[in-house]
């Protein structure tokens, strides 16, 4: 069994859809359950998808690279890529107790990526952002 998966993503939705179809296939191989699963892939999802839509201030080509290891009761994920410094840490918590209609947008990918992993550490070093997510095998 596999128990790693790397990918360099490019920052387009198409990409972010074709590397979600290969983790899903990772974590299947992996017999991670279902609901571990959804976590994980909404997780990496949501913020492969903010850095794809708000990272970048060009419209050039740019690589996101992932890596995920399970190890044993663990799932270890990094991502990094070269666009505007971000740590989604600072990010604040939207008002998820206001109506949808009258809620300002933003920050409810975030949240729920905070949400279903254990930790999210982040850095900005060499030029990268650099985020680390935990999340136990459930």
């Amino acid at each position: 069994m596999n128990n790693n998966f790397i990918s360099e993503v490019k920052n387009s939705i198409p990409a972010i859809a074709d590397c979600r179809v290969e983790l899903l296939k990772f974590g299947r191989k992996n017999k991670l359950s279902k609901e571990c699963l959804f976590g994980l892939v909404l997780a990496v999802d949501e913020l492969l998808m903010n850095i794809v839509l708000y990272g970048y201030k060009d419209d050039r080509e740019h690589s996101i690279f992932l890596e995920i290891k399970i190890d044993g009761e663990n799932i270890y994920v990094q991502i990094v890529d070269d666009g505007i410094p971000f740590n989604p840490q600072s990010a604040p918590s939207p008002d998820i107790n206001t109506p949808v209609e009258t809620r300002t947008p933003g920050g409810l990918g975030i949240f729920l990526a905070k949400n279903y992993v254990n930790s999210i550490d982040y850095v900005f070093s060499e030029g990268k952002n650099r985020l680390k997510l935990h999340k136990f095998v459930c």
